[in-house]
């Protein structure tokens, strides 16, 4: 969803910059101009069924992303 609303930008974003969706990888993309989002964080999660230990890595990295960037809320969708 929120790709198609970036008219194809998050994909190509992704596969420019190599990004596998491995757990926990972070990619930060500039939002799309009229877009509500100044930053999108594409975010890994793996393949198939999260493990507790992946959740938490992968929670941890969200964090530290949003932080550094200073981002303050989030909206989580499946890309």
């Amino acid at each position: 969803a929120a790709d198609k609303a970036a008219k194809g930008a998050l994909a190509a974003a992704a596969k420019a910059e190599q990004f596998t969706g491995k757990v926990a990888q972070v990619l930060s993309v500039p939002g799309a101009a009229g877009s509500a989002y100044a930053t999108v964080l594409l975010v890994g999660t793996g393949e198939g069924k999260l493990a507790a230990m992946d959740v938490e890595k992968t929670g941890s990295a969200i964090c530290s992303a949003m932080s550094a960037r200073k981002i303050t809320t989030a909206v989580i969708d499946a890309v």
